[in-house]
Parts: structure tokens; C-alpha cells; sequence
């Protein structure tokens, strides 16, 4: 790459940025048009009811005793419960002291004895409803007024999924020509409890009504979860802080007829007197419970919170105003979308929305366990839009175009100049091509296959012509290793297809337990070409060597036995369909044997040893001298990876043949005992300098490994073979793969 296309590529990494910001507020924008048009409702209310679930619960509030009108009292006492029986249990009721009773039952039309309980025992509250229009729709018992303070409404509002949330404190009644406020059924009975307690209702500046310390909170069209919800004009409703698991302590009606309720839970208290039996219908959906609740159930949560609110500043249910709840979308969508611009996988960038989800449910419970509601859901999927977004910019910046030098050669030595120039690297070189790191495609999530069998879920690493992915194969349910070519390198570079359709070909040939097996090829609907591996669990050769530096003799030959197992079948060659269509024996030179190539897979008696990557493998077939393809040769010199090449890959010789391999191996074997490498060549030097490689397996010999630290008490029979590997001549080597795997075992097997 040449300094001015260096620039370029940084200059787009930077001037990105800002596009990712823009992004990620283009998807903050996106949420909150889709919350106001109310897409988002459904699922925050649910997040809402999932949120009261999970509350610590609360103790029951000694201050109210709901008397249940159950299924089993239907049946002993008739529906609707007669009169005279319902002013026996009001009486009975009475006689306890109670502070007020409200009755949870119409009753528009009362005789005998109850007409006359209901119309002077001023601590009895009934109910009215309130039809529209505002008029009553079933009017209070006779005798019983709203100026007296005696009669409340008992409508509660629906949300639209038919769930109570709310309830209201008042509304105007249209009484004939006059207009006059009720108070609901619920504050009504608060108010009788607080007026003993001195507590009055006041009115806020902002018009809101304030119980002692705690203000009432007037719900909006557009709170918290809500968005555009009608409101009457004329109706003060606010959400209600249910207490949890339960408001109050409930008996039977029964209980109490039968004597069997402690006076002390009725004495100065609030009684609530309704049906609870689920054939009555009056039963409503709560937010808290699976099954539907009955209607003085919920009354007794709001007496409960007004109650509380005046009494114990207990505080309501709070939210933002809508520009602080829409800051708070974007200033989390922007976050993320600049946490995963910054994080280079993918795997990092889902890490790190999943932390942000995580971090913002975490900081929504606590707030709401404060009686504090903020957008949850909307909250949640402008992180995810906003990551997909930015991620999706990360993965696929705009190509750049990358002018590649020709190499400079001389007469003295061509190959050595191509192999360490200015634009070498100390990794595997093939055919001089230079990678564009910025021209990229974005695979994750994708399918390929036929039929859509493969699903891309993430980034393994690459090599160098390809980059590998974990997939999911959906014929099998199980993960793969898949390798697709890469769209980064250089468009002119038309051998790499070739060879990589040559690494899949070989590769797909050759079965044997240490070289890892592909079971499947294809190409992408773009064209690029991919196979797929066995997924390998376990580490490589090389990761192990940086950690622990050197392995043990038995260890060390346990792996030289299994590559050359591998090899052994390469080498001795492969049945293969020419480009003519004929079979024919095909010998296969791995030519780059590393440790990274090398993966030790953990099994119940050791580890078993795979052979990764022929994707610079050399072939010798019988109707090719060499076995190269022209497009091999283009650009010449070398090819492979230079801290384990053999002298003759340095020269660049055409006619490498299996002891280039052998020779690799000898150096592997070396450094798997020692922990160094033969020549000296000191390791962070060597990552900057690949001519000190060229010296070191060319010009340089060989340092004993008798001579090595550690490595004094090596048998000379081990120190023979690793030597014989490494000799600059080929024909000083071992023959074969199998002379090598003999001499190993021999060594194994002797005392």
C-alpha cells in the first residue's frame, strides 16, 4: 500500500464517525415517530405490567377490610342479595365502629329496612354510574346525595387492551340543568378517613390536586406509555400505584353474618362491601394478575393509594415530560450507536448493546420501585436499531481504491528483494496481493447455500485469502466453520479465485482424522466462493506456544506423529478430476505449516491434532510438471509464511516438492521443545525484518537444539531428527513423511 492510499483509508475511518452519530440519531428519530403514532403502546404497557409485577411486595393496609360477596354466598343467599339480607350485614357492620362502608352495589331502588339504613346511617358511601353524556345512567340509592358527600361513581377508565390502570378522583355530574362535581367512590371513602386525620385536598399552582405533601398527579394524553389517549375534559384520572400482592384484608360476607370477623379489623376502619363472584361480571383485567379481578378489589388499591399518599407520603406514580423522555431515547441511541462504531467484531458490538439493554432495564426497575415510569421498550429498540445501523456502516465502508507498486527486482537476487521489500509482510505472502482493510462485506446474518442452508451468526478470524465464520447449519442444527473468499483484496489479483477453488478442491479431498474435513462448497449469490468446515473446539498450536512458550517431549511428538499422519496422505497424493475431465493422482505440498495452522483439539485421552488452511498448497499431478497454475507464477518468487519457509521457497524454486513441508515441521518440532527459534533471530525484531528470515534459513545454519536452554538433556536420537529436518539441502532431509513418522515412533517407543 503507498503512503498516500494509507491516507486516504484513515481519513474515511475518520470522517465516518460522524456519519455512525447521524445514523444512530436517524434511528432515534425513527422511534420517536413510530411512539407517537403509538406503535410502541401495547408493548411498554405490557413492559409497565411486567415492571409492577416484579415490586417488592407490600404489607396488607390495616386502614380498609373488603367484605366479599362470594360464589358460595350466591348460592346460600340468591343474586342480587335481598334486601333485608344486605341491611342485616350492613348493620351487622355498624355495630363494629367502623370509620365509613362503602357499597360496591347498585342499588337505585331499596325497601323496607335497608331503604331506611341507606338513607340515615350517614357512614354508609353508595355508588352511582355516569352514563356519556354525564347524567347518571344508574342513579344513587333515595335519600342519598352527592352534596351530602354520601355518593360516589364507580366507573374506572379501560385502556384500550381492556386493562384497568387508572381510576379516577372526580368528574361533573349534569344533574337536570345544573352541573356539580362527584368524587369517585374511592376518593369519596379516602376523604371521609383523611378528614379525621385533618388532611384536606388542596389545589397545586399547576392545578393539580395535593394530598398533604404528595401531588395527584392529572394524567395527560401523553403519559408515560400513553400517546394521544382521550381524555374527558371534564374527568380528573390518574394511574394507580396498586399495592402488592394485595391491597387489604378481605372476609365473607358469610363471616361476617356468622360473627366469626375480629371486631378490631372493622373499628375506625374503611369497609368495602361488593361482589367478588366472577358470574356477577363485575370483574375487570389488572395489570398484575393472570386472572380478571373483581371491581371493589381495585377500589380498595385507590383508597389505599390516596390513603397512603396523604398519610404516609407515599409518593404516586411519576413520569417525564415528553422532551425528557425523548432525550433519554436519543441520548442511548447515540451512545450505543458510537460504542459499536468504536468495537471492531461484531461479537464486541452485540456485547455492547446487550450490556446498554441490560444496563437501561436495570436503571428502569430501580426507578420504577421509586414509583418512577420511563420509556422502557422505545428506549430498548432505538440501542438495537441504532447498533444494526452503526454496525452496519462498520462492516461496509465505502471502497477504497489501493494502488499496488511493482516490486522492485535486481539481478543480484529477485526473489530475496519480493520477499522483504517495502511492502513485505512476515505472514503468509501470496502472490504480492495487498488487502483493501476497508472494502469489506458484511456476511453476518446473511445465508448462503443452497436453499438458504447456512446462517452467518459470526466472525472466526481469516487467513489469507479468506475469512472464516461460525454458521449455523439449518439441515442439521449445528455449527460450522464456513470460509468465503475475501472481497478485500485487489480486484487485478485474478489468480486468488483460482487458488482458492483449488484450496476448496484439495482440501474437500483430503480424508483423514488430522486434517480438517470439508463437507460442503458453493458460491454466494454475489459470486464470491465459500466452503464449509468442521467447527473445531479447541486452540491452535500457536496460541498454546505464546502461552506456555515450550511443551514437553512426549507432548511434542504426540503432535509431529499426527501432522504427519496428515501429511502422509497429502504427500503420497489424492484422487483428483482434471480440467479435462480425466482422474488422476495429484500430490499436495501444504507449503505453509505454522503453528496457527496446527489445531489441537482437547478429547478424552489427549488431543487430536488437525491440519488447517492448504490455501497456498502446491499440487504435482502427472499431466502438470509442477503442478502450479499459471496463474501461480504471474507474479513469481515467494510464497508461504517466512518464519517456517524452507530455503527453497525463499529462492522462489518452482519445483518444491514434500520436503518443504518437512522442513517446516523441523522447525515447529524445534520451537514446540525450545521455545526459540534456530537462528537466533530475536521474536519482536523478526515481526519488522522478514530479512533476517531469508538470512536465517538460507544463509545461516542452524543453532543445535542441545544448545537451546532447557534442551541440554535432549537424546541425540531427538536432536538427530530435528537437524535432519532443518538441513538447507533437500536431499539432506528426510525422504518422506513416512521416514519422519518412523524415526518418531521409534523414538516413542524406545525406553
Amino acid at each position: 500500500m503507498t503512503a498516500q492510499s494509507s491516507t486516504k483509508s484513515s481519513a474515511l475511518n475518520l470522517n465516518s464517525l460522524p456519519l455512525a452519530l447521524l445514523a444512530s440519531l436517524a434511528a432515534a428519530a425513527l422511534i420517536l415517530v413510530l411512539r407517537f403514532l403509538g406503535l410502541f403502546q401495547p408493548l411498554e404497557l405490557t413492559a409497565y405490567d411486567a415492571l409492577l409485577k416484579s415490586r417488592p411486595a407490600e404489607p396488607l393496609d390495616e386502614r380498609i377490610l373488603v367484605v366479599k360477596i362470594t360464589e358460595e354466598d350466591i348460592r346460600n343467599y340468591k343474586y342480587p342479595l335481598p334486601d333485608p339480607l344486605l341491611a342485616k350485614l350492613l348493620t351487622k357492620i355498624g355495630s363494629h365502629q367502623p370509620q365509613s362502608i362503602g357499597i360496591d352495589i347498585y342499588r337505585d331502588k331499596p325497601e323496607g329496612e335497608l331503604a331506611a339504613l341507606l338513607k340515615n346511617d350517614g357512614r354508609i358511601v353508595g355508588i352511582a354510574k355516569i352514563n356519556a353524556s354525564g347524567g347518571y345512567e344508574t342513579p344513587p340509592p333515595p335519600g342519598m346525595s352527592v352534596d351530602e358527600g354520601r355518593v360516589g361513581y364507580s366507573d374506572m377508565p379501560l385502556d384500550d387492551d381492556r386493562v384497568i390502570r387508572q381510576s379516577y378522583l372526580y368528574t361533573t355530574l349534569k344533574d337536570g340543568k345544573d352541573e356539580k362535581t362527584i368524587y369517585s367512590f374511592s376518593f369519596l371513602l379516602a376523604l371521609s378517613y383523611l378528614d379525621r386525620e385533618k388532611v384536606s385536598p388542596q389545589r397545586t399552582a399547576s392545578g393539580d390536586m395535593q394530598l398533604g405533601k404528595v401531588t395527584l398527579k392529572q394524567l395527560d394524553s401523553n403519559a408515560g406509555a400513553y400517546q394521544n389517549q382521550k381524555l374527558f375534559d371534564q374527568s380528573y384520572r390518574m394511574l394507580i400505584n396498586f399495592r402488592l400482592p394485595a391491597p387489604a384484608r378481605e372476609v365473607s360476607a358469610a363471616e361476617i353474618l356468622a360473627g366469626k370477623v375480629n371486631p378490631e379489623w372493622i373499628k375506625d376502619k374503611i369497609v368495602l362491601v361488593g361482589y367478588t363472584a366472577d358470574s356477577v361480571n363485575d370483574v375487570f383485567n389488572a395489570p398484575y394478575s393472570p386472572t380478571q379481578v373483581a371491581g371493589v378489589i381495585f377500589h380498595a388499591h385507590a383508597i389505599s393509594q390516596f390513603l397512603s399518599a396523604g398519610l404516609n407520603n407515599r409518593a404516586m406514580i411519576w413520569y417525564w415530560g415528553e422532551p425528557m423522555e425523548w432525550g433519554w431515547i436519543v441520548l442511548w441511541s447515540v451512545a450505543v450507536g458510537a460504542l459499536v462504531w468504536w468495537t471492531k467484531s461484531p461479537l464486541a458490538s452485540a456485547l455492547s448493546a446487550a450490556i446498554a439493554i441490560v444496563l437501561i432495564i436495570g436503571f428502569c426497575y430501580l426507578l420504577f420501585t421509586k414509583e418512577g415510569w420511563v420509556p422502557l421498550v422505545p428506549t430498548i429498540a432505538g440501542v438495537l436499531l441504532s447498533a444494526v445501523a452503526v454496525r452496519t456502516l462498520r462492516g461496509n465502508p465505502a471502497p477504497v481504491i489501493i494502488e499496488v507498486p511493482v516490486p522492485v527486482i535486481t539481478n543480484e537476487n529477485p526473489t530475496r528483494n519480493e520477499a522483504f521489500g517495502p511492502n513485505s509482510r512476515s505472514g503468509t505472502v501470496v502472490d504480492g496481493v495487498t488487502a483493501n482493510p476497508f472494502a469489506r462485506v458484511n456476511w453476518l446474518g446473511r445465508t448462503v447455500g443452497l436453499g438458504d442452508r447456512y446462517l452467518i451468526n459470526s466472525r472466526l478470524g481469516e487467513g489469507g485469502m479468506g475469512e472464516v465464520y461460525i454458521a449455523l447449519d439449518r439441515t442439521i442444527g449445528r455449527d460450522v466453520a464456513l470460509k468465503i473468499l475475501r472481497a478485500n483484496v485487489n480486484a487485478e489479483s485474478l489468480g486468488l479465485q483460482k487458488r482458492f477453488e483449488k484450496e476448496v478442491k484439495v482440501s474437500a479431498a483430503l480424508r483423514s482424522n488430522n486434517i480438517v474435513q470439508v463437507n460442503d462448497y458453493g458460491t454466494t449469490v454475489e459470486g464470491f466462493p465459500f466452503y464449509v468446515m468442521e467447527l473445531l473446539q479447541g486452540k491452535s498450536l500457536g496460541q498454546v506456544l505464546k502461552k506456555e512458550k515450550c511443551l514437553s517431549l512426549n507432548r511434542s511428538i504426540g503432535i509431529m506423529k499426527q501432522v504427519c499422519e496428515g501429511l502422509s496422505l497429502a504427500h503420497q497424493g489424492i484422487t483428483m478430476v482434471s480440467s479435462s475431465g480425466n482422474k488422476e493422482l495429484v500430490k499436495v505440498v501444504h507449503r505453509d505449516l505454522k503453528p496457527d495452522n496446527i489445531y489441537l483439539v482437547p478429547i478424552g485421552i489427549g488431543e487430536l491434532v488437525k491440519i488447517l488452511d492448504f490455501g497456498i498448497a502446491k499440487t504435482v499431478s502427472q499431466t502438470e510438471e509442477d503442478g502450479e497454475d499459471r496463474t501461480d507464477l504471474t507474479m513469481g518468487g515467494f510464497v508461504g509464511t517466512s518464519r517456517y519457509a524452507a530455503p527453497e521457497q525463499w529462492r522462489g524454486q518452482r519445483n518444491l516438492d514434500h520436503r518443504a513441508d518437512i522442513y517446516s515441521l523441523g522447525i515447529i518440532f524445534y520451537e514446540m521443545l525450545s521455545g526459540n527459534n534456530p537462528f537466533g533471530i530475536d521474536q519482536e525484531e523478526a515481526y519488522s525484518a522478514p530479512a533476517l528470515w531469508y538470512e536465517g534459513h538460507v544463509l545461516r545454519e542452524a543453532k543445535p537444539i542441545s544448545a537451546q536452554a532447557g534442551c541440554e538433556n535432549l537424546s541425540l536420537e531427538v536432536e538427530a531428527i530435528i537437524m535432519r529436518c532443518i538441513a538447507k539441502s533437500p536431499d539432506q532431509r528426510f525422504n518422506s513423511i513416512d521416514e519422519l513418522l518412523a524415526s518418531l515412533n521409534a523414538i516413542a517407543l524406545s525406553p
